[in-house]
């Protein structure tokens, strides 16, 4: 049976259907969750990993995902709002994940260990692993001996297992997806068994009448909301041939060259890596045919440079990419993108007009410009706030009723992006919430005070975003009540927060923060000063 999603970095571990099928039915014979659990997967990308997310849901368990690039406080924050009691994790976590646990009042949660199945099922004996992160009397050693792996959450035997499934109604939770908001620290999105298989249904991209044969490439996180359904859905559903590389690195040229890659999912920055290859590196990458791209704006500059990197060679017969938008929110997935064939190119001059694509099936757009006032654009159309509706959505607000009836009214999810539709194709123009895309990543200006607000040398503090599009980063506001430098600003929230987030963060320091009569923080009066201090270098 074919490999459908095989280790970029040892292709010798790779999981088939039939083997996926098999994991998941001995992990559900085995009972190792109680049922209606919230079960966290704390691991980077692996091949492992959608074996695991099917064995949860099909446990009667809920699934939720973290970055394990997250800080202790990080991943306490999520156990505490998820309601976590179970985590699997890699022994290299297995320190920062029970100190995270402990400072949640959620009273025993179990940890455990990550361990390659893939080494028993693959080459048909056990082999002893090394623990990365586990020294002899060390205090991972100690956790670890107390701590069931991977293989005690399998049935032994040979061939199938007989399992009694658990009834399992897709009206249920199924997933709780980690959002930012401008409200406050993340919260979570709690999603059905029929929104998650109406979405990954919708997303299908008329795979059969393509003229050439899909091999995916994909390195953004497997539990965001872009990357989950590509990575962990559609391999198995639909057959895919799809190789998965723990995060991208210099590596990704030679990989998509020598696997004969043709199809791949790159946010902006990553595109903007590509353009600034040097030409021998570029020419690796011109078997793509398809690139989805999401998480953040593309700027149309970008996207044309982009083209313009497979059509330098006028002699090749291979036509550029198609450069597909990916638009939606955790909330809800995914809402609009392309489908095949529309988005092909024929030239660098041939590019998108801005469309962040056509709603996908189940997926209906309206625009409301009530109770505000956006300017008509150039081009005629006036913009509002886009609403959903979908059975993609989210139910609520996993313990936060409150924010949930704000946000889903009259049936219809407030995204907070203003745009307009034109066409049967929507078009994103601001974004009404403050949430600061960095990298991709949606990152709450909220959460960065708040870790501020911890240090004693600052007396007051708001952040907004400055920049615009892949060099959007946050810019801090900060009040001292004592000698403090910006190193020591952007060295309290590398301890605090994940580096991500405030790698590129700017500090601003000032002498009071404006705010209204009510002590609201105005925030235009702070990003008008953010313009005038890092003033735009053109537009796209």
């Amino acid at each position: 049976m074919s490999q459908v999603l095989i280790d970029a970095d040892n292709p010798g571990r790779f999981v088939t259907p039939r083997l996926a099928l098999e994991l998941v039915l001995r992990i559900v014979a085995k009972r190792p969750f109680e049922p209606g659990a919230v079960v966290c997967l704390h691991l980077s990308n692996d091949v492992l990993y959608p074996v695991l997310y099917l064995a949860i849901l099909a446990s009667g368990c809920i699934w939720t995902g973290t970055n394990t690039a997250y800080t202790e406080q990080e991943l306490s924050h999520h156990f505490t709002v998820s309601r976590t009691q179970y985590v699997i994790t890699t022994s290299e976590e297995l320190v920062k994940v029970d100190r995270a646990l402990r400072a949640t009042s959620q009273g025993h949660s179990e940890i455990v260990v990550f361990s390659d199945l893939l080494r028993d099922w693959l080459e048909g004996e056990v082999i002893t692993e090394s623990l990365p992160g586990v020294r002899p009397g060390s205090v991972a050693a100690s956790l670890y001996a107390q701590c069931r792996t991977l293989h005690d959450l399998v049935e032994s035997g040979d061939g199938f297992p007989r399992v009694f499934p658990f009834a399992i109604d897709d009206s249920e939770i199924a997933v709780l997806m980690q959002t930012s908001g401008t409200t406050g620290l993340s919260k979570m999105a709690a999603r059905t068994h029929k929104a998650i298989i109406a979405e990954c249904k919708a997303i299908e991209d008329n795979n059969a009448s393509k003229d050439y044969v899909i091999r995916r490439l994909l390195t953004t996180p497997i539990f965001h909301g872009f990357s989950k359904p590509l990575m962990i859905i559609s391999p198995l559903k639909f057959g895919h041939t799809t190789y998965i590389m723990k995060r991208f690195d210099s590596r990704y040229p030679d990989l998509v060259h020598d696997y004969g890659i043709t199809e791949t999912a790159a946010p902006p920055p990553m595109l903007l890596k590509f353009v600034n290859y040097e030409s021998h590196v570029q020419q690796k990458l011109l078997g793509l045919r398809m690139i989805y791209t999401g998480g953040s704006t593309l700027p149309s500059s970008l996207r044309r440079q982009t083209l313009a990197m497979f059509t330098q060679d006028p002699s090749s017969a291979m036509s550029p990419p198609r450069i597909v938008q990916v638009w939606g929110m955790t909330e809800g997935g995914w809402f609009t993108t392309f489908k095949y064939p529309e988005g092909t190119v024929n030239s660098p001059e041939d590019f998108s007009d801005g469309s962040v694509g056509r709603p996908i099936d189940g997926v209906s757009i309206t625009v409301d410009g009530s109770g505000h006032h956006y300017a008509r654009l150039d081009n005629g159309q006036r913009p509002g706030e886009l609403l959903i509706r979908s059975k993609h959505l989210m139910e609520s607000y996993l313990g936060d009723m409150k924010t949930t009836h704000k946000t889903i009214v009259g049936g219809y999810l407030r995204t907070g992006d203003i745009g307009y539709v034109l066409n049967g194709k929507v078009y994103l123009v601001d974004r009404k919430k403050d949430l600061i895309k960095v990298n991709g990543w949606q990152v709450s200006p909220a959460e960065i005070e708040n870790a501020l607000l911890q240090f004693p040398g600052i007396a007051d503090v708001a952040v907004v975003g400055t920049g615009t599009g892949v060099s959007e980063r946050p810019l801090c506001f900060v009040v001292p009540k004592s000698d403090i430098t910006v190193d020591d600003i952007k060295e309290c929230l590398r301890r605090s927060m994940a580096r991500y987030k405030v790698a590129s963060v700017e500090v601003k320091f000032t002498d009071e923060i404006p705010r209204s009569g009510a002590g609201k923080v105005r925030k235009q009066d702070l990003k008008r000063l953010a313009t005038e201090m890092f003033p735009s270098k053109g537009s796209d």
